[in-house]
């Protein structure tokens, strides 16, 4: 898996902040497209790429490392509050974006409640809330506001106190810059003078003004101060889901004659987001069913979306009249937003775009121009109209979907006896 194709939850690529070797990158990336797989309900926890990353910088095995990762994470999707549950399981990470805002209003309220001179400096003087610099904060364990080695030590006690640790180092961080955030006039200068100091604030120091000063706060109350920021969210109308720069490794069911395993991943990642996808299987192939299409129609009229994949072998005459040089064959393809099918007018919606992946792989989106869609770019030749090509093709079926009208006119696709047009 190639960091380009890993899903980060919502996050950020925490290799950009934890210096991994490059066998430790692959591994992080793999895991991290496993995690999407096997838990499909869960598309944002950003902090899961950086606790993948912070547990590959030790000694531990991959299978260990996916271990401890999965049972945090599945452990994060049940337990909702601080305090522990009947079987002991307490919150670790945020699941969703909704938890995540109510995890960042929980600490502006302590905020409130334990530090109240820096709380009338930001909130009654300057407007402001901790709720941005929080969730920057909880979404990548501190890794990326403090040292490395405070970072490890973070970890180890986020690792066994879960969420509940966050909120204390963020108070302890707080703590130990109140008399210079108190100087400043402006929330971008306390911003800077809380960035600044963290970054050089030792992991044990760190650790020992948090627990020390604020460890009396308990689980319970806690949950209590959860719960008024639950209420404060309530309002708030967000998505649960979110698809910023995810991607899942949908199972193939159909060994593919026509792509590599490297051109799935391209494939996957042009998916549009919305689109359901899960399982992949063979509908129509032309070294199964014939050059017919007809019977192309026939087995995609019960599927939604689908994928059309073709290979074009073309071959260049020489100065030799018994041989010819071949070429490299052009793969290439469409995501149709609606299946195949004869129709007396056009259908479909803008997510259906054209591609190509050999000899270059490049996308061909639809994009509004004047109360109109127009394609992104369009290629300098096309294999289907060269007269030297013999296209192969495989119909591979979604999810059923029904299109979504996404505006604009729809001229996407549209089938006939003896053609169809894309």
């Amino acid at each position: 898996a190639s960091t380009r194709y890993t899903p980060f939850f919502g996050g950020r690529k925490p290799f950009m902040y934890i210096d991994l070797p490059d066998q430790a990158l692959q591994c992080a990336s793999t895991l991290l497209c496993v995690l999407a797989q096997t838990n499909p309900q869960c598309d944002y926890c950003p902090a899961l790429p950086m606790m993948l990353a912070l547990l590959l910088t030790g000694p531990l095995e991959p299978k260990m490392v996916y271990a401890i990762a999965h049972t945090v994470f599945a452990v994060s999707c049940s337990a909702m509050t601080y305090a522990p549950t009947p079987d002991g399981a307490y919150r670790f990470m945020g699941t969703s974006m909704r938890q995540h805002l109510e995890m960042a209003h929980t600490f502006d309220l302590l905020v409130q409640r334990k530090l109240p001179q820096i709380s009338r400096l930001v909130h009654q003087q300057l407007k402001e809330t901790f709720c941005t610099l929080a969730s920057e904060w909880f979404e990548n364990l501190f890794a990326t506001a403090v040292s490395d080695d405070a970072a490890l030590m973070i970890f180890d006690v986020f690792a066994l106190e879960g969420a509940y640790a966050l909120h204390l180092v963020g108070l302890g961080i707080l703590k130990l810059c109140r008399k210079e955030v108190l100087k400043q006039h402006t929330w971008e200068d306390v911003e800077n003078t809380i960035r600044t100091i963290a970054e050089g604030l030792e992991g044990a120091a760190l650790l020992q003004e948090a627990f020390a000063n604020f460890g009396y706060i308990g689980r319970p109350e806690l949950d209590q101060i959860a719960t008024e920021a639950k209420k404060k969210c309530s309002c708030t109308s967000m998505p649960d889901r979110i698809h910023d720069g995810l991607y899942y490794r949908p199972e193939v069911l159909t060994t593919s004659r026509i792509i590599t395993e490297a051109q799935w991943q391209t494939i996957f990642f042009w998916i549009p987001n919305d689109s359901p996808i899960s399982q992949l299987c063979l509908t129509y192939s032309t070294s199964r069913d014939g050059f017919s299409l007809q019977t192309l129609y026939r087995n995609c009229c019960e599927v939604g979306a689908c994928l059309l994949l073709l290979r074009a072998c073309a071959c260049e005459a020489t100065s030799q009249p018994d041989s010819a040089q071949v070429q490299p064959d052009a793969v290439f393809g469409a995501y149709l937003s609606a299946a195949p099918a004869v129709s007396s007018k056009y259908y479909g919606n803008a997510s259906t775009y054209i591609f190509t992946i050999s000899p270059r792989e490049q996308q061909f989106t639809a994009v509004p121009v004047a109360n109109d869609w127009t394609t992104t770019s369009s290629p300098a030749t096309s294999p289907a109209t060269s007269p030297t090509t013999s296209p192969t093709k495989d119909s591979v079926p979604q999810s059923p979907v029904g299109p979504r009208n996404t505006g604009g006119n729809t001229y996407y696709i549209n089938g006939f006896m003896n053609k169809l047009v894309i």
